[in-house]
């Protein structure tokens, strides 16, 4: 064994750098706290691909019929690969897109980890102890930006390395355990203090993310915890006295959480806030009843992985913005995002995967407080994922939580394989081949960022020539020519006609070959709409591309009917088109169907007020207030909403609304004397029964 010491020596090195990519943030990158720390996890377990290879090939028991992890994750990944096949978009299930990037090319890296640790426990069972430091200097910088972030602006949430809040709070909970574990098992003084003291900033970091699923987490993985060692006393009295106590202290504090006392405490006000008012997580509520619905279409293989925004518009409810006006890419819970990306097919093999994980640690040689330790972090992960989804940091900190359970094997090295050496050869091409993808994703991405800030002229060129290779980040590509477009108008850039054409051949060809995705393709409707509108203003025709924009607006429509962005977009098209009637057709059809949503509202009842509909105007400004009434707000913010709102309820006659608009206006109408007196003149010309007052009783 002494001569494969420098391969597993290589190992560990690479296994320690490994949890370091969650401290990378690249703003050269399109996302900068999430792409260039997947790409660099994936470089560093291609590199290893070889060495793993190599020990298998020449070492008997590295891997056995006992390890139940290995047929776990086996069945976790031929969920992803049945998800794949049968997907919606099987390019964009495999490949993952920019924003999340997962996807099954993703999750072979993910999944070959943990492997990839299994295989160096058993060749050094020491290495727990190194990688697990590793994991405690990472979440010690994580955890004490968290902290300084959360001290400096206390009403924000920290993002610190990862980018999110929620993210934070995953990683710190699962990190606890990991360490209380460890900690049970230490015997050098010295580190005990040192993994208290960082149980206790991670525990601070958790608190100051104020992220209540990881709250809630915690929460579960003491309880699993404390089960754990409950269940395996032998004196049943003391046993029973102590289920009693959990019982009691988990019963008190929940009758704390009512009080309004909890509502003052950072860290815990926000799960008090939701106990107390449902309406904190009715949105969450109903964005898993949409994905719920998506299940219920495709129950068998599910829409396929990264397919979850598709699936939300496409069984989008409108009641969602009556409590949030939120996009979910996902469902925020790994469960439900099971079941609508792989099925119920790929959810059983998902379920096997947390099974055999679950029994693996059970079986595992380990002492009984080590295997506390690592029941808490199981569970800690279940709650959490009940409000959330897997990121690189939980994936990265749960699987090397289930490797600490890779017990000693008898090692016995293999006479001479007579076709080990193809094989090695096979392996070392096909490392080289994905090391050169790799690289190439990070070249694209960090271009597509470069053209961002180049001129017109260079851009267009250097988007249209990255199209063509951008791959699973294509979509990203078109949405940030979307990007480019807009700043280009907002600042009144003069473009070259050639420039303009070439950067929007570039999105549409992105469009083209990802027409499921929402807002590429209402970004693209929204640049044909402007360009059509542009060439109208310059007498140029223009008939080819309305007949373009026609078409796509309907089968954009066909897909997402439910969701208000594309008809916003195509009725602002109609109106700036001064095709009054059409978009009045559309806003009557739609009356009854947008009736939720501060934002929503308002802007169906501008657009009737532009088309002189005052009736559906009032209509849907009569909701509008309605959200304006809820505490806290009470007051309009928008001084250029308040005549097209009093104007529709005057033409109505609609008084009482019409009153209590000036009644929210009243903190501009007195800074803002021009308006003043176009209001006053307004209740003149309407023969409006009262008069403007602006006195605050």
């Amino acid at each position: 064994m002494s001569k494969n010491l420098p391969i597993i020596k290589f190992l560990e090195i690479i296994c320690f750098l490994i949890p370091f990519t969650l401290l990378l943030v690249n703003n050269s990158n399109l996302f900068p706290f999430i792409t260039g720390k997947a790409l660099t996890f994936r470089i560093l377990i291609t590199i290893t691909i070889l060495p793993i290879a190599y020990l298998l090939l020449n070492f008997e028991n590295i891997v056995t019929k006992k390890d139940l992890l290995v047929f776990g994750l086996v069945c976790y990944f031929l969920s992803y690969i049945l998800g794949t096949i049968f997907s919606v978009n099987p390019f964009r299930s495999f490949w993952g897109n920019a924003e999340r990037m997962e996807g099954l090319w993703s999750m072979f890296f993910y999944l070959f980890y943990p492997i990839f640790l299994l295989v160096l426990f058993r060749f050094k069972p020491e290495a727990k102890k190194t990688i697990f430091i590793s994991f405690l200097i990472v979440s010690f910088f994580i955890s004490l930006l968290a902290i300084l972030q959360k001290l400096q602006n206390p009403l924000d949430r920290p993002v610190s390395t990862l980018g999110n809040a929620t993210y934070i709070g995953f990683f710190n909970v699962l990190i606890i355990f990991l360490t209380i574990a460890f900690l049970i098992i230490e015997k050098n003084s010295f580190l005990k203090i040192i993994y208290i003291f960082l149980i206790i900033l991670n525990l601070a970091s958790l608190l100051s993310s104020e992220t209540r699923g990881s709250i809630l987490a915690f929460i579960g993985g003491i309880t699993a915890l404390s089960t754990y060692f409950i269940l395996i006393l032998r004196n049943k009295v003391l046993k029973i006295s102590l289920l009693l106590a959990v019982i009691l202290i988990y019963s008190l504090g929940f009758l704390f959480l009512k009080t309004n006392i909890a509502l003052e405490i950072p860290g815990i006000r926000r799960i008090a806030e939701s106990l107390q008012n449902p309406n904190t997580y009715m949105a969450r509520i109903i964005a898993w009843e949409i994905f719920l619905d998506a299940f219920k279409n495709k129950p068998l293989f599910g829409y396929g992985l990264e397919n979850m925004p598709y699936a939300f518009f496409q069984h989008f409810k409108p009641k969602l913005f009556h409590y949030e006006e939120s996009i979910f890419d996902r469902p925020h819970n790994k469960y439900i995002e099971i079941l609508a990306s792989v099925g119920l097919i790929g959810f059983v093999l998902w379920f096997i995967f947390l099974i055999f994980s679950f029994v693996w640690i059970l079986r595992s040689n380990e002492s009984v407080g080590f295997k506390a330790g690592l029941i808490g972090c199981f569970f800690a992960y279940l709650v959490q994922n009940f409000t959330l989804f897997d990121i690189q940091a939980s994936y990265l900190v749960f699987f090397f939580s289930l490797s600490l359970a890779t017990t000693k094997s008898n090692l016995i090295f293999k006479t001479k394989l007579q076709h080990q050496r193809p094989i090695l050869v096979l392996l070392a091409l096909i490392s080289i081949s994905m090391l050169i993808i790799h690289f190439q994703h990070w070249y694209i991405v960090k271009e597509i960022i470069n053209n961002l800030r180049k001129p017109p002229s260079e851009a267009s060129k250097g988007f249209y020539n990255l199209e063509k290779i951008a791959g699973p980040f294509r979509t990203e590509l078109g949405n940030m020519i979307i990007n480019y477009f807009g700043n280009l108008i907002n600042q009144k850039v003069a473009v070259d006609a050639n420039d303009v054409t070439t950067l929007f051949i570039a999105l549409e060809n992105a469009y083209l070959k990802d027409p499921l995705d929402i807002r590429l393709a209402n970004g693209y409707l929204n640049i044909l709409a402007k360009i059509i509108f542009a060439k109208k203003e310059a007498g140029i025709d223009y008939f080819n591309d309305l007949k373009l924009f026609k078409e796509n607006s309907e089968k954009i429509l066909t897909q997402f009917s439910n969701s208000p962005n594309p008809w916003i977009d195509i009725i602002s098209f109609y109106i700036t088109m001064k095709e009054y009637e059409k978009a009045n057709e559309i806003l009557t059809q739609l009356q009854n169907k947008f009736i939720y949503g501060f934002n929503t509202t308002r802007t169906f009842g501008i657009f009737s007020y532009y088309v002189k509909n005052y009736k559906l105007a009032s209509l849907f400004f009569k909701r509008y207030l309605s959200y304006l009434s809820n505490p806290g707000i009470n007051q309009l913010t928008d001084e250029s909403m308040i005549v097209p709102i009093l104007t529709s309820f005057l033409e109505e006659k609609d008084w009482s609304s019409a009153e209590l608009t000036l009644k929210f206006s009243k903190k501009i109408l007195q800074k803002n004397s021009e308006l003043r007196q176009n209001i006053e003149k307004l209740l003149i010309n309407y023969k409006a029964p009262f008069k403007l007052d602006l006195t605050n009783n």
